[in-house]
């Protein structure tokens, strides 16, 4: 809203104030919100984080157990194709051959077999080529104390690196041999993939270098390096932030390992983050679920306490406007004042004269009996002096106006009051034929309160309603009590010409008047208002133009002096 309060012109838009507010205070409420929910998301994501890499530890672990338990199976099946054709026979090649068919038709697995001596020397072999003989195996040096040895050897025209299990055999003599299989690469492939799960995006094994046993996904194939953790305290896993070296993955990983116990064989798995994605969608849909709502009602009660304050300003801004009228209302009353207190001061020092000096005049003519019985000398001395007498009630009244002067408190019947304040203006409505009705209310008591004032006020407001009306007019007169309160209220209703909306603003105002050619001065009403405060009552004004006017006078039952 936009309006211009008191001579200073200055706007107060009230609406750019509301949008300044809210503009202000939703961000300072939103922002510590949103900077909350931020902080529990990155907190259940860190956590997220945590959780996923725990269990990319504890996956890695279970799919080691499954390849040690692999493992076993396939040692004791090698164990026992040994025991039963006996240390001595494997030395024959034909053995050799006759027990790789019989293992290849029983389930396969080994692609080589191969029997060393405890000084790593090979006794006989099969399954290679003749280009790819095996040679005399430094592995076998670490043999020593060991019934089992798990580990990797190069294999094939390719070297590639292939797994393989050794046992420890001995002959009716004690004399020890070592039995080996090497493992093909595509039944350790087929394991690995049946360890995979949805959330297992690739499973392999490598060396403790890093070096790829078998096949993987994202890394590449058998002798290529890989991404693994380390060190003494697996299993483990970590966040791979950038992992485009390897297969181009653009997306961050976690890679999980795990030690083959009794071995120096690694097992790595990797799961995308799309894991850590899908257990934060919860979290995601409950931010969005709670979040919406609470902006929503954030901003309603941004709007709601603004709007309110704002109100608040509007209004008590408009007091102040109110407040800034009346005082200057005062000031120019104050004005008045003064100046009709100077003028009724200089106008009885004549007054004061003339009035002496008739009564000299008339001592002059009763003491002289020429003139003592001249009645139309007397009479015109006499009028004189009345005349003097009516001025001084009229400057007094203008000193009355000006300053405070001793309040007459007494006990009025204010519908005595009214018909003799009508008594003093008879004359005029007969001239104008206006109709004068009094009602008053058979609950109104009497008052106290300054009998001069209030029938000063009356005279103000009845003139006025004169001046407002032609001929054939009417003036209706109400008084009532006033319920739930210990007051008074007087209307006087004319159906006059009545007062636009513009001039309202303005009859308190001391000069203004619409009647100035026609010999008004524009304090009538200013001085009501003056008097009607000083009697501690309240005076409203209901006008509509062609229709009439109504001023409302509210005083207590007793008028308190100080």
């Amino acid at each position: 809203k936009e309006r211009v309060p008191g001579k200073s012109g200055e706007q107060y838009v009230f609406r750019h104030k509301w949008k300044v507010l809210v503009g202000v205070i939703t961000p300072l409420i939103l922002v510590p919100l949103f900077l909350a929910i931020a902080f529990f998301y990155n907190s259940s994501h860190n956590r997220a984080l945590v959780e996923i890499k725990g269990e990319t530890a504890v996956l890695a672990k279970n799919a080691a157990v499954d390849i040690e338990l692999f493992l076993k199976e396939y040692q004791s099946s090698l164990r026992f194709m040994a025991l039963m054709f006996g240390v001595e026979q494997l030395h024959d090649p034909e053995v050799m051959q006759k027990l790789h068919s019989k293992m290849e038709k029983s389930g396969g697995g080994f692609i080589a077999l191969d029997l060393f001596d405890m000084k790593g020397h090979l006794v006989s072999y099969v399954g290679y080529s003749k280009s790819s003989s095996p040679q005399e195996s430094e592995w076998v040096e670490g043999a020593e104390g060991k019934n089992v040895i798990i580990g990797t050897t190069s294999y094939g025209s390719a070297k590639v690196p292939h797994l393989f299990i050794a046992i420890k055999l001995y002959q009716q003599n004690g004399v020890p041999f070592i039995f080996r299989g090497i493992f093909s690469n595509f039944i350790i492939n087929d394991l690995l993939s049946r360890i995979r799960l949805d959330v297992i995006q690739d499973v392999f094994l490598a060396t403790e270098s890093g070096m790829l046993i078998s096949s993987s996904k994202y890394c590449g194939g058998p002798g290529d390096t890989v991404c693994l953790p380390t060190g003494k305290d697996l299993p483990r896993a970590v966040l791979e932030e950038d992992f485009s070296s390897f297969n181009g993955i653009r997306m961050p990983v976690f890679i999980g390992a795990a030690k083959i116990d009794h071995t120096k064989i690694i097992l790595g798995l990797i799961l995308l983050e799309d894991e850590v994605r899908q257990l934060m969608a919860p979290i995601r849909n409950l931010i969005y679920t709670v979040l919406a709502p609470a902006v929503f009602v954030v901003i309603c009660i941004v709007i709601c306490l603004v709007t309110y304050v704002v109100h608040g300003l509007y209004g008590a801004d408009l007091r102040r406007h109110e407040y800034l009228q009346q005082v200057e209302r005062n000031d120019k009353l104050a004005s008045v004042g003064r100046l009709a207190a100077g003028v009724a001061h200089e106008v009885n020092n004549p007054l004061a004269i003339i009035n002496e000096k008739a009564g000299l005049i008339k001592d002059m003519f009763t003491y002289t009996d020429d003139y003592k019985a001249d009645e139309r000398l007397v009479s015109t001395v006499d009028s004189i002096i009345k005349a003097v007498e009516r001025a001084g009630s009229i400057t007094h009244r203008l000193l009355g106006f000006a300053r405070k002067i001793e309040v007459s408190v007494e006990k009025i019947n204010i519908e005595h009051l009214i018909r003799e304040t009508f008594g003093f203006l008879k004359k005029e409505a007969e001239y104008k034929n206006i109709q004068i009705k009094v009602k008053v209310a058979k609950n109104v008591p009497e008052i106290i309160t300054d009998r001069g004032k209030l029938q000063q006020i009356l005279l103000n407001i009845i003139n006025n309603a004169f001046a407002a009306m032609d001929e054939g007019g009417e003036i209706d007169v109400t008084v009532r009590r006033l319920s739930g309160q210990r007051a008074v209220s007087i209307k006087v209703r004319d159906v006059g010409c009545g007062i636009s909306e513009e001039n309202m603003k303005l009859i308190f105002e001391p000069f203004f008047s619409t009647k100035t050619q026609s010999g008004g001065t524009g304090l009538g009403l200013a001085i009501t208002y003056g008097l009607i405060r000083d009697l501690h009552g309240t005076l409203e004004v209901e006008s509509k133009v062609g229709i009439g006017t109504t001023f409302s006078i509210t005083l207590p039952f007793r008028m308190e002096t100080y």
